[in-house]
């Protein structure tokens, strides 16, 4: 389902990819129109300012609107399948990152929404359970103003006596070294280490329009 063949990495500070036209159009366009309304989606405020609905947050609302729209239950089989995350360690692989292959992994995802008139989210990492997180926009084309901000900013701490923190740190902590760009039937892709910090930053938008997204994670179970 998802091709990563338009994938242009960066290393430094950590692996980050830029991936592509990675759905088919076709399918793509039907997800955007059926992804659901941020009413059942839970509120997350402390590091972020968004709203979410995954598996982790609001449960029985999340299953029960998969359940029920055939082209999300078709696209949480595709995720759940371990063929997914083997694909995704060979086409990490194909671009010179290694991931160890022992052990046990999982993946999951998250519907996420963000407030084009302040959404954001705080510097982080990602906590020690993930190794993988893909990020695919869920917006029409032209629907999202590059203007109001939303790319995933790849960071990197500039302050050598402090002590860093999730969540925790402003974001003039940090040097922006690149900004992947909330962009039509693309996917941001990184590999989580001591240093895979990134944030996400939104302003200036209309008030009722959202920066909608899948975040896909791939987590160590063991």
């Amino acid at each position: 389902m998802l091709s990563f063949k338009e994938t242009v990495f960066r290393y430094d500070p950590y692996p980050i990819g830029l991936a592509k036209n990675v759905l088919d159009e076709s399918l793509y366009d039907e997800l955007i129109r059926q992804f659901p309304s941020e009413h059942n989606f839970k509120k997350l405020d402390g590091g972020y300012n968004k709203f979410s609905l995954s598996e982790v947050n609001n449960l029985h609302s999340y299953q029960e609107f998969v359940m029920t729209s055939s082209i999300w239950q078709k696209f949480y089989r595709y995720i759940k399948d371990l063929q997914f995350i083997r694909d995704v360690f060979v086409t990490l692989q194909g671009h010179g990152v290694k991931i160890g292959l022992t052990g046990q992994y999982r993946s999951r995802f998250e519907f996420s929404s963000l407030p084009a008139d302040g959404g954001f989210l705080k510097p982080h990492t990602d906590i020690p359970s993930k190794v993988v997180t893909l990020v695919i926009p869920m917006m029409a084309r032209g629907e999202w103003k590059p203007i109001w901000g939303g790319s995933t900013d790849v960071l990197k701490p500039n302050k050598s006596d402090k002590k860093y923190a999730d969540y925790q740190m402003p974001l003039e902590d940090f040097d922006i070294v690149d900004a992947l760009s909330c962009d039509y039937n693309n996917c941001v892709l990184f590999v989580k280490t001591a240093n895979s910090w990134h944030s996400v930053m939104c302003s200036g938008g209309p008030a009722n329009t959202m920066r909608r997204t899948v975040t896909i994670n791939i987590e160590r179970v063991k």
